[in-house]
């Protein structure tokens, strides 16, 4: 069974619960995963034991994507907001309250890690 999974980091909040990461931790892609631009959408493939899991695959929209690709280098929220407000029209309290939204959502699916800033700088 084919899962199809969409991740709108402008999903209503109600339904989210959003963890309040410190503004400390950035984060960056899984390198488990792969993505392609199909279509102009946004695929991701978790790989598993070396190959893709088709089973799941995420598609993201046009705001999820343009953090997809900001979190290559890794970025910690407040740039993410930075990055969002430049590119669209959103508020910046909206913008982290669903920007949180969506990390959580890649948090739980694996498709995203955190890393502390403090342990970076050794």
């Amino acid at each position: 069974m084919l899962e199809h999974c969409e991740f709108s980091p402008y999903a209503k909040a109600e339904i989210c619960q959003v963890y309040m990461t410190p503004d400390n931790v950035r984060f960056i892609r899984n390198r488990d995963v792969v993505s392609r631009l199909i279509s102009g959408e946004l695929v991701i493939v978790p790989i598993r034991h070396g190959v893709g899991d088709l089973n799941c695959l995420y598609t993201l929209n046009p705001v999820g994507s343009v953090l997809w690709d900001f979190m290559q280098q890794g970025h910690t929220v407040p740039e993410m907001i930075d990055k969002v407000c430049e590119e669209f029209e959103v508020t910046a309290e909206q913008a982290q309250l669903d920007i949180r939204c969506f990390l959580d959502s890649l948090l739980e699916e694996k498709l995203i890690q955190e890393e502390k800033l403090s342990q970076l700088v050794a």
